[in-house]
C-alpha cells in the first residue's frame, strides 16, 4: 500500500514551509554579517544555541512528543484533555527554563567562552522559552491529526518577523555606532517578538483545544504517567532535534578558549569563531528536509506499529530513507565542490573554506541519525539513545581543544563528525532487521555513487572554469557559483531521473516533487 494521501501531503507542507524557514534563516545572516562583521557575528552565534534550543523545544521537539501522544488517544475528548495536561506540563518546564537563562545570565556567559559581557544578550532569548508552551502544544495537536498546515503557516511567519527585526536592528545599529552586545541583544529580542506573531497564527488551534467543558475523561493518562513520559520521550526526542544546537553550544563554550589558548589574541579569536560559524546556516538548509520528513513521518509510522501494519510502516520508511539520503548527499557533495565561491559569494571571503568544507559533511550523518531515531521512537526501541546522546556531546567537549590546536578552525568541524559517528552507527544497529530489507538495493547505492561523482566533478570544472574567465572577486564568485551549482546540479537532477532513482510516490516527498516529476519527465520524452 502506498503512502496516505494526508501523509504525503503534510510531508510536502513541512518540507516546503521548513525550506522557506531554512532559507529566511541561512539568507539573513548573509546580510547581518555583511552589516556588523565577524565580530558582531561572533557575538550573535555565541548566544544563538540558546534560540536554537528553544526553537527545536517549540517546533519540533515538545510538538513531536505530542503529536505521538495525540495520535493515541482514542477520541477528541480524550485528546483534548492530554493536551491541556501537557500544557501545565510544558508551562513549569519554559518558566523554570526562562529564570534560569535571565537570572542566571551571568554565570551562563562566564560558560560561554568566559565573555560576561554576552549576559544581555542571553536574557534577551530568554523571553521566548516563556512562548514555547503555547507554540508547542499548538503545533502537535494539529500534527497529531496529520494536520502540518499551523506548524507550516506559524514557522513561516515567525521566521519572517525575526529576520526583519534582527535586520532591522542591524542597521540601526550600525549607524548609530552601538556596541556588539547592545547590538547583539537587540538582535536575539526578535525571537520572543516574532514568536507572539507565531501565537496569534496558532490562535484558533490554541482556542480549539481548550474550548468546551470537559468533565471526567475515563482512561485518561495521569499526571504522573504524562510527566514521565515527557521526561523519557520527550526528552529523547528533544535532545534528537536538538543534537546539532548542543554540539554549537559545545564549540560556543570551548573554540574560542581553544583558539586563545593556541596563542592568539582574544579579538582574533572572535573573528575565527566568527568565520566557523558560516557553517551553520549551510548545515541548517541542508537539513530541512530531513526535519520535515521526520516530524510529519512520525505520526503516521506510529499508528501503523500501534495497528501492525507492517507492509505500509516498512513502504514509508524505505521511501523516507531514500529520499533523504539521496537529498542529503547530494547537498552535502554540492556544497563541498563549490565551497571557497560560495564562502565568498556569501560572505565576502574565502577565510576558512576548508572548515566550511568539513563542517556540511555533517549532513549525511545527521540526516541519518534524525530520520533513524524518529523511526525508533515510533516503534518503541529507544533504549541506548539518550546514553549515545551524551556521549556524543562528551566526544565533542573533550576532542575539541586538541582538534583545534593541531588543524585550527577545521579542527572542530572534525571534532562533531567524529563525535556523531557512534550515534549514527547505533540508529542504524538499533533498528528492527526487516526495515533494512530491499530499503538500499546495492543496484541503487551504485547508481547513487555515481550520480554523487559526476555531481562533484561537473561542480568543480564549473567552478574552476569560473574562477578562471572571470577572476575572484565577490560579484564573480556569484557568477561563478551558480555555474558550478547549475552545472553539477544539471548532471545530478539528469541521472536522478535517468537511473530511476526515486519512484514516483517518492518524488511526493519532496516539495512540489510531482510537478517536478511530471516536468523533468516530459522533457526527457
Amino acid at each position: 500500500m502506498k503512502v496516505t494521501h494526508n501523509v504525503m501531503a503534510g510531508t510536502g507542507i513541512l518540507a516546503l514551509s521548513g525550506f522557506i524557514a531554512k532559507l529566511f534563516s541561512a539568507i539573513y545572516r548573509v546580510p547581518f554579517q555583511n552589516i556588523v562583521g565577524n565580530t558582531g557575528f561572533y557575538v550573535y552565534q555565541q548566544v544563538y544555541p540558546l534560540y536554537g534550543i528553544a526553537v527545536v523545544l517549540a517546533l519540533s521537539g515538545w510538538p513531536v512528543f505530542v503529536s505521538k501522544i495525540i495520535i493515541e488517544q482514542p477520541d477528541e475528548v480524550h485528546a483534548k484533555a492530554v493536551a491541556r495536561r501537557l500544557f501545565i506540563i510544558f508551562g513549569i518546564v519554559g518558566i523554570l527554563m526562562f529564570a534560569l537563562l535571565f537570572f542566571g545570565a551571568t554565570p551562563m556567559a562566564g560558560l560561554l567562552g568566559g565573555d560576561k559581557r554576552l549576559a544581555p544578550v542571553i536574557q534577551a532569548v530568554a523571553w521566548l522559552y516563556l512562548c514555547m508552551p503555547l507554540l508547542s502544544i499548538s503545533r502537535g495537536y494539529s500534527q497529531g491529526y496529520l494536520n502540518m498546515l499551523p506548524t507550516a503557516l506559524s514557522q513561516v511567519v515567525e521566521q519572517v518577523i525575526r529576520v526583519i527585526v534582527i535586520l532591522t536592528i542591524a542597521l540601526v545599529a550600525v549607524q548609530g555606532h552601538w556596541s556588539v552586545y547592545k547590538m547583539g541583544a537587540w538582535a536575539m529580542a526578535g525571537a520572543p517578538i516574532a514568536a507572539v506573531f507565531a501565537i496569534v497564527l496558532l490562535w484558533r488551534v490554541l482556542v480549539a483545544i481548550w474550548s468546551g467543558k470537559i468533565g471526567k475523561v475515563d482512561q485518561l493518562p495521569s499526571w504522573w504517567q504524562l510527566g514521565r513520559r515527557f521526561f523519557r520521550e520527550g526528552g529523547l526526542i528533544t535532545l534528537l532535534a536538538m543534537l546539532l544546537v548542543l554540539l554549537q553550544l559545545m564549540d560556543s563554550m570551548t573554540l574560542k578558549v581553544a583558539l586563545v589558548a593556541q596563542g592568539l589574541s582574544v579579538e582574533t579569536a572572535e573573528a575565527l569563531k566568527g568565520v566557523y560559524d558560516r557553517g551553520q546556516p549551510m548545515l541548517q538548509l541542508g537539513m530541512v528536509l530531513a526535519t520535515s520528513v521526520s516530524a510529519s513521518l512520525l505520526p503516521a509510522l506510529r499508528t501503523y506499529h500501534l495497528r501492525q501494519q507492517d507492509h505500509e510502516f516498512q513502504h514509508d520508511f524505505r521511501s523516507a530513507l531514500r529520499v533523504t539520503v539521496l537529498v542529503a548527499s547530494a547537498t552535502m557533495c554540492g556544497m563541498i565542490a563549490i565551497m571557497p565561491q560560495m564562502n565568498q559569494m556569501l560572505f565576502s571571503s574565502r577565510e576558512g573554506s576548508i572548515a566550511l568544507a568539513w563542517y556540511v559533511v555533517l549532513i549525511l550523518p545527521a540526516t541519518i541519525i534524525l530520520l533513524l531515531s524518529s523511526v525508533l521512537q515510533s516503534v518503541d526501541r529507544t533504549r541506548g539513545l539518550m546514553f549515545w546522546i551524551g556521549m556524543a556531546l562528551v566526544i565533542k567537549y573533550l576532542l575539541n581543544s586538541d582538534l583545534v590546536a593541531w588543524w585550527g578552525v577545521a579542527g572542530a568541524s572534525i571534532a562533531t563528525i567524529i563525535a556523531i559517528l557512534p550515534l549514527m552507527v547505533y540508529t542504524i544497529y538499533r533498528m528492527p532487521n526487516l526495515s533494512w530489507r530491499g530499503a538500499l538495493p546495492g543496484t541503487w547505492v551504485t547508481k547513487v555513487v555515481i550520480s554523487l561523482v559526476m555531481l562533484i566533478i561537473f561542480a568543480i570544472i564549473g567552478t574552476s572554469l569560473g574562477d578562471w574567465l572571470l577572476g575572484t572577486s565577490r560579484m564573480a564568485s556569484l557568477v561563478t557559483t551558480l555555474l558550478g551549482t547549475f552545472a553539477g546540479g544539471g548532471v545530478f537532477v539528469t541521472l536522478l531521473v535517468k537511473f530511476e532513482l526515486l519512484t514516483p510516490a517518492e518524488w511526493l516527498l519532496l516539495p512540489k516533487g510531482d510537478q517536478i516529476y511530471q516536468l523533468l519527465v516530459e522533457r526527457g520524452k
